[in-house]
Formats: C-alpha cells, sequence, structure tokens
C-alpha cells in the first residue's frame, strides 16, 4: 500500500472507517479517516487496513449502483444499523448524509457496505 491508495480498516479501533492512505512508514501508515463526520488522522498498522475493492470482491451480493439523492441503509462498518441519503458518490465511496447518533452527519461510506431502500 502507498500514499493516495483509498483504504477500509479491518481491525482495531477504527474498524469499519475508510479513508486515504497519507503516508507509509514501516508497518504503519498514516491515514486520513472520513468515517466518523469530521476528518481525522491516525496511524494505523498496514496489517489492519485493505483496499474497499478487496472487501467488495469478497462479498457475495452484485455492486450497488447509487446516485444522489438514494435513500439507503448502511450495512457495515461503523454506522452499519444506520439509514441515510446519497450526497454524492466518487468512485468506490459515496458521501452519505447518516442518521445515526444526534444531527445528522456526512460521513464517506465504502459503496460495498451500502444497499438501496
Amino acid at each position: 500500500m502507498q500514499a493516495g491508495d483509498t483504504v477500509q480498516v479491518t481491525g482495531g479501533g477504527y474498524k469499519g472507517s475508510t479513508g486515504v492512505i497519507q503516508e507509509v512508514d514501516g508497518e504503519l501508515a498514516k491515514v486520513s479517516l472520513n468515517s466518523f463526520g469530521a476528518p481525522m488522522t491516525a496511524r494505523i498498522p498496514l496489517s489492519q487496513l485493505e483496499a474497499p475493492a478487496t472487501a467488495a470482491a469478497a462479498s457475495t451480493t452484485a455492486p450497488v449502483q447509487l446516485a444522489a439523492g438514494d435513500e439507503v441503509n448502511v450495512t457495515g462498518g461503523g454506522y452499519k444499523g444506520s439509514t441515510g441519503l446519497v450526497e454524492a458518490v466518487d468512485g468506490d465511496l459515496a458521501k452519505v448524509k447518516v442518521q445515526s447518533f444526534g444531527p445528522p452527519m456526512s460521513v464517506r461510506i465504502p459503496i460495498s457496505q451500502l444497499e438501496k431502500r
């Protein structure tokens, strides 16, 4: 993995989050995370990261076709069980306004973790 790669966290305290690698230093990656409402940076072991495409390939369901305005259920990650409204789609990620804990917030979620309502 290298700087610029989009990744999904598969273990540890940030499990289910998505982000972009900013830099790699040995066995750790500095990752800009997008799954907690406001962008944040964390150092995460490479062993706890995988490309969203890898996670989607492991899925037995067909990829979801999403567009802005679609209502969705979140089926995985930190917002699993929440509902939301797609604001934008960018490659393997969707920007979703999630209604979960308190006021709605916009987060980036892998499309593989969403299903249309």
